[in-house]
């Protein structure tokens, strides 16, 4: 053990935090008090010059990492130093296993926000060429007071030649990939099959391989046994949800997920009816009282769920509906009877509409018959007569036609939903505006359909009206995309969008983004000089200036 007090560099050594299998955890300060870690490898490993040699080499790759969810490495004592040692920023707060320990199993919707968030931030290793390896729930830091979460020891955890001794003391065994267990090469998807493991646990409150025997879970692993499906453990899970957790966790890598961005869109479709424009502030706030965002968040979903559920089912669309009620009503809890009161009124006053209509179309067509029967006797009574005289003359009686009724034409419907508020324009004449679920009568034929909101490229099209026919749309608007200029001169400086680098010879005239949350890099050589993360309004104009 050091003591308090020891000094490592320009690093003072306070306190002792954690012992663990390969190096103990202290708590330092620098010479201006700013809080520090140091990790200091056990005497067994600070005695072995491959152990260290790789401890530097691993200091190397990830010296220039600077992201706001990553602890930062800032130093690691030379080959020679007579107390070897890395330092690290220091992350306060608690491990996620604390946190679950504390507050229980997470809601599965609010487990895969923190997901979401993860994911952002394993994107941002891999776009540094970076396979992380060691995600499990003692290196996951939420910090409750500022709402954060960091992951720490990213790139700086070493095997030791004596693997079995070294994983059978190692903690979270279950988040090891199979091909990490037997040592095989690790890419972006052994990162997912862990992101899959911190689901099950977030949502179960345990790992999914529990076992007092650790040799066992190890064999288990290496073998490609399947995890046991989360959603009998977890918190009225969703089967989408069960299957992301599932996909994420197949033992064989080509089962699973293969790109960041199939995670993600699975992750979004899951939360659809989540609004995730304020991603980063939905989890500071569970971070800083989860009890009462969890009780919030449930029945904003709820509300959510039953408003889509009851559009879909106003507008006859039943089986489309029934999984939004379902869901509704199983997050409503059985004391809420609002589904089922609802479906009761909405069937009662269909039947009665049904009735209604029955009855006006039976004394329409009574009103029709008799108007024509009535129409036959006068054509009898004028038109006979004259007919007669012309044949007493000796002449040849022109041939009676029955006298037609005009053509009435026959009405269809269209029922229109959109994904935003719209003005609608038909035929040229404005008609307000519309959010989704809107059903009209129409003339049959064909009509002008003109979609307009702020943002958005206007939506126009042709649509053909069959008489007593339904036609169903679903208009999603496209939003205007962002124009990014660059001024100044961009030479010696390399500029990342949203972790994708930019060609320079395409810097001479604006760059096309579409609206949203961006984030945005100015890097010079391997140093990061300028990073901007902001929200881009749909067709607006930007400009990047470079100094």
């Amino acid at each position: 053990m050091i003591a308090p007090g020891t000094k490592i560099g320009n690093y003072k050594v306070l306190k002792r935090l954690h012992r663990g299998v390969n190096f103990d955890l202290y708590e330092g300060e620098t010479v201006t008090g700013a809080r520090v870690a140091i990790k200091v490898p056990v005497p067994k490993l600070a005695k072995q010059y491959e152990f260290l040699r790789k401890m530097q080499q691993n200091f190397q790759r990830v010296r220039h990492l600077d992201h706001p969810n990553v602890a930062r490495v800032l130093f690691c004592t030379p080959l020679d130093a007579p107390q070897p040692a890395i330092i690290s920023e220091f992350v306060p707060g608690v491990d996620f296993r604390k946190f679950l320990e504390e507050h229980g199993k997470l809601f599965p919707e609010v487990a895969l926000l923190l997901a979401l968030k993860i994911l952002g931030i394993l994107r941002y290793l891999h776009a540094q060429e970076l396979v992380f390896g060691g995600l499990k729930p003692e290196n996951l830091i939420l910090d409750a007071e500022r709402g954060e979460m960091h992951l720490t020891d990213v790139g700086i955890s070493i095997v030791p030649d004596d693997l079995i001794d070294h994983l059978a003391h190692y903690r979270g065994l279950s988040y090891l990939a199979p091909e990490q267990v037997r040592l095989e090469a690790r890419d972006r998807r052994t990162d997912l099959y862990a992101l899959g493991i911190f689901l099950y646990h977030a949502t179960t409150g345990h790992e999914p391989f529990l076992d007092k025997d650790r040799l066992k879970i190890l064999r288990m692993i290496s073998a490609n046994e399947r995890i046991p499906p989360p959603r009998g453990d977890a918190i009225k899970m969703t089967e989408e949800v069960n299957r992301i957790v599932l996909k994420l966790c197949m033992p064989a890598k080509e089962e699973r997920y293969q790109e960041f961005d199939e995670v993600e869109r699975d992750i979004r479709d899951a939360l659809a009816l989540v609004d995730l424009k304020h991603l980063n502030e939905e989890v500071r706030l569970f971070l800083r009282d989860p009890e009462s965002f969890t009780t919030a968040f449930v029945q904003k979903l709820a509300d959510a769920n039953f408003t889509r559920g009851k559009d879909l089912y106003l507008l006859r669309q039943r089986e489309e509906a029934r999984p939004f009620l379902d869901r509704a009503r199983e997050l409503d809890g059985p004391g809420n009877r609002r589904v089922d009161a609802f479906i009761e009124a909405a069937d009662r006053r269909r039947k009665i509409f049904t009735i209604a209509v029955s009855t006006t179309i039976v004394v329409l067509a009574g009103a029709l018959f008799l108007l024509y029967f009535l129409f036959k006797r006068i054509e009898r009574t004028e038109v006979a007569p004259p007919a007669a005289r012309i044949e007493a003359k000796g002449e040849r009686a022109p041939a009676q036609e029955d006298l037609l009724l005009p053509e009435i034409p026959e009405n269809g419907e269209l029922n229109l939903s959109v994904d935003r508020e719209v003005e609608l324009f038909l035929d040229g004449r404005p008609l307000g505006k519309i959010v989704s679920g809107n059903v009209f009568s129409l003339l049959s034929g064909t009509h002008t359909l003109r979609l307009e909101c702020p943002g958005c490229v206007t939506h126009e099209a042709q649509i053909e009206i069959e008489p007593k026919q339904r036609l169903d749309l679903f208009v999603k608007m496209k939003l205007k995309p962002v124009s990014l200029r660059v001024e100044g001169d961009p030479s010696g400086y390399s500029i990342l969008i949203d972790g994708t680098p930019i060609s320079s010879n395409l810097l001479d005239e604006p760059i096309e983004l579409p609206a949203g949350r961006h984030l945005i890099e100015v890097k010079k050589g391997k140093r990061t000089i300028r990073r901007l993360e902001h929200e881009f309004e749909p067709g607006t104009n930007q400009t990047l200036k470079i100094r």
